[in-house]
């Protein structure tokens, strides 16, 4: 098992470096995509002592924020035009994507950003281990601003390994052992 950057899942998987890349969008490749792995339901979340108002996407300009690598590509046609690699309006510069989600959450909890866009579930879990480290004790709010959840499915170079994939994933679902293994990393994580 390897971690990279979401950037560069998808070219690991065309120069075949890696047999398969968990976490990426379908792409128009050769890659063999499973069936859908996992789905995240995005927020804008800050703290609430700051009484930041967020209703749409656009009140997310000129605050400073933190999202994962590519994040632009996955919240929607608003969050694109706004926050892509092209633009140039002043507000840009408050925004970053970073690889690390652990570097993400750290930035939020060290009161570097006011704004971090994450899953519900990653930010949670992320809450409890970095509670070690920093103070992960501030009241949060959490701003459903995104038009959809965001699914992900897993890129195989070979037709018969995603196959064998899909069986065992169908199998943890029909057991329960995926909701099993899903909620062991989101129930002790307070909202």
């Amino acid at each position: 098992v390897e971690h990279r950057p979401n950037a560069r899942l998808a070219m690991a998987i065309q120069s075949s470096q890696v047999d398969g890349a968990a976490t990426v969008a379908r792409a128009a490749d050769d890659a063999h995509y499973s069936e859908d792995f996992i789905t995240f339901e995005n927020h804008a979340i800050t703290r609430k002592a700051a009484a930041i108002r967020l209703d749409t996407v656009a009140d997310l300009q000129g605050r400073s924020l933190v999202a994962w690598q590519q994040a632009y590509r996955d919240l929607g046609p608003t969050f694109e035009a706004l926050f892509n690699p092209g633009v140039t309006a002043p507000y840009i510069k408050k925004y970053q994507e970073l690889a690390s989600q652990r570097s993400q959450n750290l930035m939020f909890w060290s009161k570097r950003v006011e704004v971090i866009v994450v899953d519900r579930t990653i930010f949670k879990w992320y809450r409890t281990e970095l509670a070690k480290e920093v103070d992960t004790r501030d009241e949060v709010e959490f701003h459903d601003i995104f038009p959809a959840r965001t699914t992900y499915w897993v890129a195989f170079r070979d037709a018969a390994i995603r196959d064998d994939f899909n069986a065992g994933l169908r199998s943890l679902r029909k057991t329960g052992r995926y909701q099993r293994i899903y909620e062991q990393y989101t129930q002790a994580a307070p909202d």
